[in-house]
């Protein structure tokens, strides 16, 4: 006789599974139909996203290029040292092309000041008291104090000294306590900028501290042109002409010092960085200064790059493209900018990027494939190749007006993401009402069949048992 289970079962799954999974199947395709569109809602954002990333790389090359004195970098030279070790220069768009000398006789320096040696253990003397001392660094005047108690040794005092100093706050000079032998000592004090601007100046207060190890500016010269320099056990300057501290070079045969190393107001557009000295017999180092049209590539290649990223990025995503105006409306604006004459320009400039050697590619990317044309043009002017990309209907212009509507907080690109989001979240919420519907409805149909199947058992139990009981009360007899 059958049971309940019997009946359900049937290989590795019941029957009711399988008419429950047949009814699944059967609303399957309503599902797949909502979950394909919020796949293409998605695969839409996510092009938004990449497009507005791209965006912003186009806003970011355009601010670039409309900052103050951007034109200039279009004249930027180049510049070739016969002896790199010894100097190098760089060259703006104020540079002239040409050869210029220049020979290094001495390198700027930071100033020194060193105290006497002292024996570091012996008492540094009768001072007991707050002690104040005078420094200046061009024009920056510090007034020093040091609590002393008639204890120390020259060793502690002097450490005290360079304590004060260091603890100034964007001080030009440094102090340290440098042990030179095991048993004396000398305090010594170091600017952190070169030249004779930069030169050390002190003044004792009252008590004298700085002159009990030897820095009295009586003795010294602080103030004067030529300072006394510092030997093996007294007190002074390392370098005792304050104008030895300044660089010194022959720039084009004429002699040329300066506070620093490096040169940016000798020769008009050049900046000339010294490294070495020559020796004295030595020629002069000849710079080459040259048109730098790779170095004009690499000041354009930014912008064309984002261009092209842009560009790309709407090419590729054709379906898209195809159902979207704005951004079928910027894969064309895109793709014709290149051939767009630029107008306004005089006469005779390049009005085309083609003819300076941009050219776009079979996808429409731009290159720069003929840089001797951008050459002849830089060495003519290079305020040409500028006016061709800022001009106020230039590239960056015309770039920058093709991707106005679809940047900013009130921009195409802003409206269509929230837009999109709010309908994934609308297809999310109808296919989750959807599925719990056919969940819902899929567990009443297994509760039907099951409800079925236990009222034929409990049927086939009675007959069954009927059957039996006719069988016992009619058994034997005869009709």
């Amino acid at each position: 006789m059958s049971d309940l289970s019997s009946l359900l079962g049937s290989g590795n799954q019941t029957q009711t599974d399988l008419l429950v999974q047949s009814y699944l199947q059967t609303q399957q395709p309503k599902l797949n139909r909502i979950q394909n569109k919020k796949n293409e809602l998605e695969a839409k954002n996510s092009f938004f996203t990449a497009l507005n990333t791209r965006i912003n790389a186009i806003v970011s090359q355009i601010d670039a290029f409309q900052a103050n004195d951007f034109d200039k970098k279009f004249g930027i030279k180049k510049v070739n040292s016969t002896g790199a070790e010894y100097v190098t220069a760089t060259a703006d768009g104020d540079a002239s092309v040409g050869t210029n000398t220049v020979k290094v006789n001495r390198l700027a320096s930071s100033d020194s000041l060193v105290s006497n040696r002292v024996n570091s253990s012996d008492d540094f003397g009768n001072f007991n008291g707050t002690f104040n001392f005078d420094i200046e660094i061009n024009g920056d005047t510090r007034t020093l104090s040091v609590d002393l108690d008639d204890s120390e040794t020259y060793q502690q005092a002097m450490q005290k000294i360079a304590d004060a100093i260091n603890a100034e706050d964007d001080f030009k000079v440094s102090a340290s306590v440098v042990r030179d032998t095991s048993t004396t000592s000398r305090l010594s004090f170091n600017t952190s900028e070169l030249g004779e601007d930069n030169k050390i100046i002190f003044s004792n207060g009252a008590g004298n501290l700085l002159a009990n190890i030897g820095l009295d500016e009586g003795t010294l010269n602080p103030t004067s042109a030529t300072r006394v320099a510092f030997d093996n056990s007294n007190a002074g300057y390392r370098t005792a002409a304050v104008a030895d501290l300044n660089s010194e070079a022959e720039v084009n045969g004429i002699t040329v010092t300066r506070s620093t190393n490096t040169l940016e107001d000798v020769i008009n557009g050049f900046k000339f960085t010294l490294k070495k000295v020559h020796d004295s017999g030595a020629n002069a180092e000849t710079l080459t200064t040259d048109i730098d049209v790779d170095g004009v590539a690499n000041l354009l290649q930014p912008l064309l790059d984002a261009y092209n990223s842009a560009l790309a990025l709407v090419n590729n995503n054709k379906s898209i493209r195809r159902g979207d105006a704005s951004a079928n409306s910027l894969f064309s604006s895109l793709r014709a900018l290149p051939s767009t004459r630029i107008t306004g320009l005089d006469s005779g400039n390049p009005d085309y990027l083609t003819v300076i050697g941009i050219k776009p590619d079979s996808s429409g990317n731009l290159k720069i494939s003929d840089k001797d044309a951008l050459r002849e043009y830089l060495e003519d002017d290079s305020q040409k190749i500028a006016d061709i990309f800022n001009s106020p209907d230039g590239f960056v212009a015309k770039l920058e007006n093709i991707i106005s509507s679809l940047k900013g907080d009130d921009g195409i690109i802003k409206s269509k993401k929230e837009s999109l989001v709010q309908q994934i979240e609308s297809y999310d919420k109808r296919y989750d009402q959807l599925k719990l519907r056919i969940d819902s409805q899929a567990n009443n149909l297994r509760k039907q069949y099951e409800n079925i199947l236990g009222t034929y058992l409990k049927a086939q139990t009675q007959y069954s048992s009927f059957s039996q009981y006719s069988s016992g009360l009619f058994s034997g007899q005869q009709f």
